[in-house]
């Protein structure tokens, strides 16, 4: 399946035009500042972001697929990729996700069922200039997860994402603006580490 989205442009100006057609959505533009610290010395943070509109298009695809490998087996996953560009100025939108992939293999028995998922993003140099954007590098984690049907009407889920607690940046999170011994000022902040959940499922 092949989708395309648009993005909106400024009040008062042309609209975007895209093969899905001509429409306007707000996007967003900064405005840098500077700020001085109790240190004495001076931090100048990613630029503040106030919503305005641009002239800008999106374009890309989303697709799922699964397959049912026997009565117990499945496979599945989900891709994505999808590209920002403003057509106001030589430059790409803020915080467009990279490309990704989702892959799942699950089992399932007559009263339980359990599945591994990978997670992969690929590196994102598309990057905004006008917002001091900073690229993000490409990363991979695995997720665990099973079921149980206690009754006909509730179901105990439970699992672990980043099983292998690996440290990586996700590239649509914020940045850090605040003094902090673990995480630079300025940077983006950090994904998850390892996580464990548990939930209680009951149909009415």
């Amino acid at each position: 399946m092949m989708t395309t989205s648009i993005w909106l442009q400024k009040p008062g100006t042309q609209p975007a035009k895209t093969a899905a057609g001509t429409l306007a959505s707000p996007a967003r533009t900064a405005h840098p500042v500077t700020r001085s610290v109790t240190s004495g010395c001076h931090w100048k943070p990613p630029p503040a972001l106030q919503f305005n509109n641009v002239d800008a298009k999106l374009y890309g695809f989303d697709m799922d697929w699964a397959l049912q490998l026997n009565d117990r087996w499945a496979v599945s996953g989900i891709v994505n990729y999808v590209r920002g560009e403003r057509d106001d100025t030589d430059d790409n939108l803020y915080r467009i996700a990279p490309p990704n992939a989702t892959f799942r293999l699950n089992y399932a028995q007559a009263d339980w069922s359990a599945a591994v998922e990978g997670v992969i993003y690929d590196k994102q140099n598309q990057v905004s200039e006008t917002n001091a954007e900073q690229k993000a590098s490409g990363y991979g984690i695995v997720k665990l997860s099973g079921t149980w049907p206690a009754t006909s009407a509730l179901q105990l889920a439970a699992g672990v994402d980043n099983v292998f607690d690996r440290e990586y940046q996700d590239h649509l999170n914020g940045y850090n603006r605040a003094a902090n011994p673990d995480i630079s000022t300025g940077t983006r902040l950090p994904g998850y580490g390892v996580n464990a959940f548990a939930r209680l499922l009951y149909d009415f």
